[in-house]
Parts: C-alpha cells; sequence; structure tokens
C-alpha cells in the first residue's frame, strides 16, 4: 500500500511540475509581455489553451475529439475561453487566433490526420457538427476580414500561428459548402450543389472576408515570406482560393450571370487565372509535395469537370480583358 501511495504521489508530483512549467511558458509567451487592456482576458486564454494542449495531446494518441471521455478537458476550457472572451475588446482580433488555437486545433488536427478525401466531413462528423463548425468559420473570417490584431506585430507567437491556421479553416470551408454525406467533393453532386444560390452565397462571403484579410499588408508579408518551410501553406492557400473562385463562377455561369466588365465577375475572371497560375507555380516549388499531390493539384486545375467548364468559357473574356 505505501509503494501505491509513493506512485501515486509521484505520478501527482510530476503532473504539478509539467502544469507548472506549461503555465510558465505560456505566461511568459503572451502574459509578459501583454498590453494593459489584454492582460485579465488573456490569463483566462492561457488557462483555456493549457486545458487545449491535454485534448489535442489526447487526439495525437488516437481518440476522436468528439469521445465522452474528452468531455471534462472541454468543458473546463470551454469556461475558461468563454470567461476571456465576455471581457475581449469587440474590436481586436486577436479573438480569432484564441479561437483558432483553443477551440480550432483540436478539431483541425483530428479532421486532417483522418481525412480520405476532401469534402467528408458531414460524412464523418454529421449534418449537425459541419454545419455549426462552417459558421464558426465563417464568423471568424469576418471578425478577422473586419478587424486588425493589434499586438500581431509584438507578438511572434500569435504572428507564426494565427495565418496559416486561418488558410486551414478556410480550406475546410470550401470543401465541405455542400453539406452533403457520403460523397468526395470531387463528385457532380457536389458540381450541383455549386449551383444553389443560398450556399454560393455563402462561399462569396468567405471568399470575400478571406481575400480581404490577405490584402491587408501586414498579412501579405507572411504569405510572401521566402523560407521554404512556408511553400505547403502557400500551396494550400492559393488551391483553396482557386477551388471557391471557381464554384462563384460555375454558379454564375450556370444563372448566366458572367459578364466580362462587371467589377465582381472581372475580379474572378482575372483571378481565376491568377490563382491557377500560382498553383502552377507552387507544384515546382514545394518541394515536400508528394507524386500523389502534385498529381492531385494538376487534376484540380486541368481536370475536374466544372473547372473545365470555367475554363472554356471564361477564355473569351480573359482574353478581352488583356486587350
Amino acid at each position: 500500500m505505501n509503494k501505491l501511495k509513493k506512485i501515486l504521489l509521484s505520478i501527482l508530483i510530476i503532473f504539478i511540475v509539467i502544469n507548472t512549467l506549461a503555465y510558465i511558458g505560456a505566461y511568459s509567451n503572451y502574459l509578459k509581455t501583454a498590453p494593459k487592456e489584454l492582460k485579465e482576458t488573456r490569463e483566462y486564454f492561457v488557462i483555456a489553451y493549457l486545458f487545449s494542449v491535454y485534448e489535442t495531446l489526447a487526439v495525437k494518441l488516437g481518440l476522436s475529439f468528439q469521445n465522452p471521455i474528452l468531455k471534462p478537458i472541454q468543458k473546463s476550457k470551454e469556461y475558461f475561453f468563454y470567461k476571456g472572451k465576455e471581457i475581449f475588446p469587440k474590436d481586436d482580433a486577436e479573438i480569432v487566433y484564441w479561437n483558432l488555437l483553443i477551440n480550432f486545433y483540436p478539431k483541425l488536427y483530428s479532421i486532417n490526420q483522418n481525412r480520405k478525401f476532401p469534402g467528408e466531413l458531414v460524412t464523418k462528423y454529421g449534418l449537425d457538427f459541419t454545419s455549426k463548425l462552417l459558421n464558426e468559420i465563417l464568423e471568424n473570417l469576418e471578425i478577422l476580414s473586419k478587424y486588425e490584431i493589434k499586438d500581431y506585430k509584438n507578438n511572434k507567437f500569435i504572428r507564426n500561428k494565427t495565418i496559416w491556421l486561418t488558410s486551414y479553416i478556410f480550406d475546410i470551408y470550401i470543401y465541405n459548402f455542400h453539406l452533403l454525406n457520403d460523397v468526395s467533393f470531387y463528385e457532380s453532386k457536389v458540381y450541383n450543389e455549386a449551383k444553389d444560390d443560398e450556399k454560393i452565397k455563402k462561399v462569396i462571403l468567405a471568399y470575400k472576408f478571406y481575400k480581404n484579410i490577405f490584402q491587408k499588408e501586414v498579412y501579405q508579408k507572411e504569405i510572401n515570406l521566402s523560407s521554404s518551410k512556408y511553400e505547403a501553406y502557400r500551396t494550400i492557400h492559393y488551391t483553396t482560393l482557386f477551388v471557391a473562385n471557381s464554384l462563384i463562377l460555375f454558379n454564375y455561369i450556370n444563372h448566366l450571370r458572367i459578364d466580362c466588365w462587371n467589377g465582381f465577375n472581372k475580379e474572378l475572371i482575372k483571378d481565376f487565372k491568377f490563382y491557377k497560375s500560382k498553383i502552377k507555380e507552387q507544384i515546382l516549388k514545394d518541394k515536400d509535395l508528394t507524386v500523389k499531390e502534385k498529381d492531385n493539384l494538376n487534376f484540380i486545375i486541368n481536370e475536374i469537370y466544372f473547372i473545365k467548364v470555367i475554363d472554356s468559357l471564361i477564355l473569351p473574356c480573359f482574353n478581352s480583358l488583356k486587350e
């Protein structure tokens, strides 16, 4: 019995030490140099983040983020997150960073690890979960589009993660916009959903929010960083923009709304060609792409039915815009 007590005591001490060190590390990263008006709210977020670390660890060990075993951790995480959110300034987009880090990241990790093909969220997690997730993504893209992260330049931890996590949630939104069960994104059923004006209205919002984010100089710099470690992120960034752009153009073509000289139409057509060229560039530059991944990118820009339709029908528009 004494031996068992010693073992349990040792485990408890190790647990306390690990949590203390983790808190000290998070305190140093986020609280030590925090602006005065953000110190209290970040204290709540840091505690929520530590719970999120345990949730992510469990996911990495093979548990689904939907496993009931994780509920106590998730409830504790949510309690501290929402306590922080209640007192967070309404005009500061840093709330998106904490949402990405605390609430989205464990889900993103699990979804990415278990993804067999794009557009399968409803099949794997159900319609209610997917609809709620897409709405949350749209809400966060809107906040980041409208407001600045005021401490962005001063905090490298916020700077290193915000934009690339944003690219991942945009990717999830676009490939799952259809909300269909038991389909791959590349099936004709999905193309038919692109004809649905209500769904495409939301895709247009996501597309415009995301584009607006990256029209801000501070975020443009992140995309253009020369380091090779950013190539994978750039590939996701341009590919998802291309797919979103194509869905909108396909809807417009089907409803006879294409006008070469209309402001948004003109922008869409130019962007279609630009993103396609950037994907071709990434196929050559991104050294970490596997042969299969390169084949998939070539398939997206050259073989998907609805994109081939767009390519052929907007060619006269594109030629007239060049003249």
